[in-house]
């Protein structure tokens, strides 16, 4: 019997994104909006990673996957 590798959580999800942190001088619509981008990058990161995570599952559950 042999093992299969898994891929890297890396691989499979992304970093979140920075969180933003408010900078001297900053206006509060600047800062909202980049409070606003930071959710956004993070929905796109859990949306790509369901999608990847999902190709990995169908990948190792398809009858050709194993070795």
């Amino acid at each position: 019997m042999t093992a299969r590798t898994l891929p890297r959580v890396d691989d499979v999800i992304r970093a979140p994104a920075p969180r933003p942190v408010p900078r001297k001088g900053d206006d509060a619509r600047l800062f909202a909006r980049r409070a606003l981008d930071y959710g956004d990058a993070n929905a796109a990161a859990l949306v790509d990673g369901r999608a990847a995570y999902g190709r990995v599952r169908d990948e190792l559950a398809s009858p050709g996957a194993q070795p």
